[in-house]
């Protein structure tokens, strides 16, 4: 694709990864993945979505929206193929993935939609608000690690509408770069889990401290 490096999210044509979460803060785990994806099924992009309230983490999220926005914005810049949606800073409603997904949905029109998720997330899915409307809206790519890594997917949840991708093995946490940084990670290391623009961003803030 000949794009705008990190262009915002509109004018979303052809077919589409959404990769929702804190991003608290975005990581190279987080790109890996989602290159996988994009290479595997030869899709057009990928969005990712920061969460604006989550549901789930609600009052936990280290970093405030707006450092979360800048982080992945900084972190996707080099990527043409992923964009940025503030889409649930937008919605008048929680920021559950069903809703956030038919907001997508009815913002491009045009576009066709696929829910990413790690497969680390697969066994919390029947707990998802209203799963089988989601299953519904949106076909589910689940990153699964390489065969033999020991961390395949579970397939707890059935459904024809969920696909394993097999993607990189990429032993990286959000919570693990907050409690690394908290205790003293030099820039240098830090840099190496979320890249060298996104590293000075928390140094210069002083996230996580």
């Amino acid at each position: 694709m000949n794009q705008e490096p990190n262009k915002p999210a509109h004018q979303v044509t052809g077919s589409w990864a959404i990769l929702g979460g804190a991003f608290d803060p975005i990581h190279r785990g987080h790109l890996t993945l989602a290159s996988d994806i994009l290479k595997a099924r030869q899709m057009t992009g990928v969005l990712f979505v920061p969460s604006f309230k989550p549901p789930l983490k609600l009052n936990t999220c280290r970093g405030s929206y707006e450092d979360r926005v800048v982080m992945v914005r900084l972190a996707l810049e080099p990527y043409p193929s992923f964009r940025l949606s503030t889409i649930e800073s937008e919605m008048n409603q929680p920021g559950y993935t069903l809703n956030t997904v038919r907001a997508l949905k009815e913002k491009h029109p045009q576009g066709r939609f696929y829910f990413l998720i790690g497969a680390d997330l697969l066994p919390d899915i029947s707990n998802w608000y209203r799963p089988d409307e989601i299953l519904k809206e949106v076909p589910v790519l689940v990153g699964s690690r390489p065969t033999g890594s020991g961390m395949v997917a579970e397939r707890t949840y059935q459904s024809e509408r969920i696909e394993y991708v097999e993607t990189s093995l990429i032993d990286i946490s959000s919570s693990m770069i907050r409690d690394r940084v908290r205790n003293g990670l030099s820039l240098e290391e830090l840099s190496q889990l979320v890249g060298t623009p996104v590293a000075r961003y928390i140094v210069r803030r002083k996230l996580y401290r």
